[in-house]
């Protein structure tokens, strides 16, 4: 990659928002963002708080979650390079409904609200691709629903696992020799990201890890055969 390219021009094929923008919109935007750097653990922005802007990711992961009123945690997604977030708060004028947390170190371009208003919600050009931004952001949370409605716990652990395995997944060669895709998660995060309890979670990671679809390690896991997986994910 062009180190030297216009910073757009690098990151345009990865941000569904910015692929339609013309150049001169794209410059624009390039003038306004602000730098800013996360360490791992570190939250962007918590549940309930006004949104100020919203934030392109450079680099790095980010996880989405929300918490219920007993308290526990609902991770909706798992983000990262040329994802947008935090729009939907400045434009309904409501407190943001999720917790951005840093599942890695992070950089990222922010863009203040006045200015996201301005050049997005006010550009005819803009205003489609930042809807088939949100549209994609539903479809992901629709697909959430459909899993919880109608497949069981198995399924859902698998399906959670495809998911992140064929968007950051990491080539490695698995203890057992065999060639897989190293997931940095743990037992308790795919809990929450599937809607069950840890120890049910674990339960079928384990039989996963049995019928040598998955290798687990600590705060690890290998998936070493994806079509094995996916067969539970149906």
């Amino acid at each position: 990659m062009n180190t030297k390219e216009p910073y757009f021009e690098r990151m345009k094929h990865n941000i569904g928002i910015f692929t339609e923008l013309s150049e001169e919109i794209r410059k624009g935007f390039e003038k306004m963002m602000q730098k800013k750097t996360y360490s791992t653990g570190e939250v962007i922005f918590r549940e309930g708080t006004i949104g100020d802007g919203c934030y392109i990711i450079r680099s790095g992961r980010v996880m989405l979650y929300s918490f219920s009123s007993t308290g526990e945690r609902k991770i909706f997604d798992i983000i990262s390079d040329g994802d947008v977030i935090g729009e939907m708060a400045i434009i309904d004028g409501e407190p943001r409904s999720m917790t951005a947390e840093c599942v890695t170190a992070v950089a990222v371009d922010f863009l203040a609200a006045e200015d996201f208003k301005k050049e997005i919600l006010s550009n005819k050009n803009a205003v489609i691709p930042f809807l088939k931004l949100v549209v994609r952001r539903l479809r992901r949370l629709d697909q959430h629903v459909e899993e919880i409605i109608f497949q069981g716990v198995p399924a859902r652990v698998a399906s959670a696992l495809v998911y992140l395995a064929e968007r950051f997944g990491e080539k490695v060669v698995a203890a057992s020799g065999n060639d897989a895709f190293r997931l940095l998660i743990t037992h308790a995060e795919i809990a929450d990201l599937v809607g069950t309890s840890r120890e049910y979670t674990s339960k079928f990671l384990a039989q996963f890890q049995k019928e040598k679809i998955i290798d687990c390690g600590r705060g690890t896991i290998d998936i070493t055969d994806l079509d094995g997986l996916k067969s539970w994910a149906k």
